[in-house]
């Protein structure tokens, strides 16, 4: 039976106390209300793992003090992750949107936490704002679109530290793009509210038929990456996969 893992999810209580089966997931937090609840359903399941932050689209919601508050339960639940966190030049106000996502880019940084990335149409800002912050240990770029001249500028700017995690290869750009993407560096994710395995399972029989490789085997290698981001890039990588 395939390890199955999310590697980028959002909170419903109702669909996961729900959930029966075996996968396990990373819930991301979207704005401050979720992330008690979030860290309480990780309390309650081991197959939840948590991240707290607050993401593009809803940092007008947050309350004054959210950055002094967030801070405060990151060092004190040392394995917590900082996400979703990100830019988004879809949408307004990019400049404070980048002050928000620095300030949370920072915490990652200085506590030594994997942090979650969403970035629409803003990967040179992004780059700008990384380049002035010593590197968080794992960096997850989630639903991961962006064009092959970036994937080579984010592989020489973060290296070994950035993971790329895809919901969907449903066109030959989203397929060469995932090939170029080493084995090692891959992730699969459903974006969704509640427990979505067959997403999962879809995902990882698309990429080994691309690849050339059992599902057994790019179902290892994923979630073997996908323990590293978990565990804060503790785990040492294994160098024998599939390129």
């Amino acid at each position: 039976m395939e390890h199955l893992i999310d590697a980028h999810c959002h909170y419903n209580r109702d669909a996961f106390s729900a959930y029966t089966g075996n996968c396990e997931f990373i819930c991301n937090a979207t704005t401050e209300d979720d992330w008690r609840p979030i860290m309480s359903a990780a309390a309650m399941d081991s197959r939840i793992h948590p991240a707290i932050g607050l993401h593009p689209w809803y940092w007008e919601h947050a309350m004054a003090g959210w950055a002094d508050r967030m801070r405060q339960i990151l060092v004190e639940n040392p394995h917590l992750m900082v996400g979703e966190i990100g830019l988004d030049n879809a949408r307004l106000d990019i400049r404070v949107q980048a002050k928000v996502f620095r300030a949370q880019y920072m915490m990652a940084s200085e506590l030594g936490r994997t942090v979650h990335v969403h970035c629409v149409h803003a990967w040179n800002l992004l780059q700008k704002i990384c380049s002035t912050i010593p590197l968080p240990p794992a960096i997850v770029v989630h639903r991961f679109t962006a064009s092959q001249e970036f994937l080579v500028a984010l592989r020489k700017r973060f290296d070994n530290r950035i993971y790329y995690s895809f919901r969907d290869i449903n066109n030959e750009r989203m397929n060469k793009l995932m090939q170029a993407v080493p084995a090692s560096r891959l992730l699969v994710e459903s974006d969704d509210f509640a427990p979505r395995p067959d997403k999962i399972m879809a995902l990882l029989s698309q990429i080994a038929y691309a690849r050339g490789c059992s599902i057994s085997q790019i179902s290892e290698i994923i979630y073997n990456n996908t323990l590293r981001v978990i565990s804060n890039g503790q785990i040492k990588e294994n160098q024998d996969v599939i390129g």
